[in-house]
């Protein structure tokens, strides 16, 4: 065919060449005509080396032309971005136009009603002030009523004064006695160590200066050992143990209102612990410092109540674990009692697991 045809390359391809060449290779190979062979692998390769170099000649070719269609469009994408900010900067010169027409009708119309807005503040000033005079005698009448108020509670702690000092004075006549029982004479202790207590507060109560009081050297270990001792029954009564650990440390205080703090802390460390608990009283001196906690294991303090517990007139109020009842006024006093030494209170609680409350005293 390739001798007689001379159509034969013309109308072939040349893969068709190339594939009809590696054949006539494998022919004269396989019939051991090595000349031939050669000639015939020589002129597969030629045409193969032939066909790449065309074909990447070709791909250049696309590639140019596709650098060239890639660098018209990104042309056309810039021109059509330039185009479309023009046309955004119109639209906002014309937005900003309007604005500024808007803004001119606003000032214009405000100031046609500035006179009727004068007018308005003139009668909501004088509304002010007529409220202004209602509440000035208003206050008046509650600054009469604390004034009443205040002569009553003196008139009911002076009428209390009596009786109290009566218990006392009753307490230390049967103390007198050598036959008591090591029991009675220590409940009879209790009894007359809190009529002096009442006795205190009533005092306080009488006096006309509510400040800080005298302050003396107190020993803390003492101090809490005492209101432990006092409350010891209360403990008892629901199998609750009460330990101390406290140096004796000596603070200049009003010894009366820091044995309320610590009492008020203990009875709620009791009212709210449940039965066979332990409650841990501590003092330790820190830096410049003495800090006093109290930690029981009781029912804890909720979260949500936070420090609204120190509020004097504060709606958290809870029953104990044997329905005691609170009125949710000793941690107010409490803390104002500290905070009048210049000491600090707080408290850390795990509802379910427990509650410690702390104070500090300056040395």
């Amino acid at each position: 065919m390739e001798n007689d045809d001379s159509s034969f390359k013309n109308f072939t391809s040349q893969e068709s060449i190339m594939k009809f060449l590696y054949a006539k290779w494998k022919f004269y190979d396989t019939v051991q005509d090595t000349k031939m062979a050669y000639i015939n692998l020589e002129r597969f390769h030629f045409l193969k080396d032939s066909t790449e170099t065309a074909n990447k000649k070709h791909l250049y070719v696309d590639i140019e032309h596709g650098l060239k269609d890639a660098d018209r469009a990104q042309m056309l994408v810039l021109l059509k971005k330039d185009a479309q900010s023009k046309r955004f900067l119109i639209l906002g010169a014309i937005v900003v136009i309007a604005l500024i027409f808007v803004i001119l009708f606003i000032v214009l119309k405000n100031l046609k009603r500035s006179k009727a807005n004068i007018e308005n503040l003139n009668a909501a000033n004088n509304l002010v002030q007529n409220q202004y005079a209602q509440l000035t005698q208003v206050f008046s009448v509650l600054e009469k009523s604390h004034v009443e108020n205040a002569t009553i509670m003196k008139v009911v702690a002076h009428d209390l004064r009596g009786p109290v000092s009566g218990i006392v004075h009753a307490a230390e006549l049967i103390l007198a006695d050598e036959g008591l029982s090591e029991t009675n004479f220590r409940m009879l202790q209790l009894v007359k160590d809190a009529g002096l207590n009442a006795i205190s507060l009533i005092n306080e109560m009488l006096n006309t200066h509510h400040g800080l009081g005298e302050k003396e050297p107190t020993d803390i270990a003492r101090l809490l050992n005492d209101s432990m001792n006092l409350l010891l029954f209360k403990a008892e009564a629901k199998a609750q143990k009460i330990s101390v650990t406290a140096d004796h440390i000596i603070v200049l205080v009003n010894k009366d209102k820091i044995s309320r703090v610590i009492n008020n802390l203990l009875t709620n460390a009791i009212k709210f612990s449940g039965e066979n608990d332990t409650i841990t009283i501590a003092a330790v001196q820190q830096e410049q410092e003495v800090v006093i906690s109290i930690a029981d294991q009781g029912m804890g303090i909720p979260a949500h109540m936070g420090n609204n517990i120190f509020d004097m007139f504060s709606d958290n109020r809870r029953l104990g674990t044997a329905s005691e009842e609170s009125f949710g006024m000793g941690l107010a006093i409490s803390k104002e009692i500290i905070e009048s030494h210049g000491g600090r209170i707080w408290y850390t609680s795990i509802e379910g697991v427990g509650t410690t409350f702390y104070f500090s005293l300056p040395l």
